[in-house]
């Protein structure tokens, strides 16, 4: 082979694999990245369910006049808040 040409390959071969030592350090940032968001976005969401139902059992509690609600109601209460009806 002649030299040019062995130059040529050892360039290919060093740029392809700076390119794909690249392309796998974003992939895995930006995995970790969105990773990180999600569960930040269901930790929020979670915390926001919890609120909703818990201000749905306290208007219940106050527009009944009931000291306690049981299991059943606040169970309910809570699917008629996240789902929108009641079964």
């Amino acid at each position: 082979m002649k030299l040019w040409f062995k130059l040529f390959l050892s360039s290919v071969l060093i740029v392809i694999t700076a390119v794909n030592v690249t392309m796998t350090w974003m992939l895995s940032s930006n995995y970790s990245a969105m990773l990180t968001n999600e569960r930040e976005n269901a930790a929020v969401h979670h915390e926001y369910l919890c609120t909703l139902i818990k201000d749905a059992v306290a208007y219940e509690r106050l527009s009944t006049d009931a000291f306690m609600v049981s299991e059943d109601e606040i169970a309910g209460i809570a699917e008629k808040n996240i789902y929108g009806s009641a079964p």
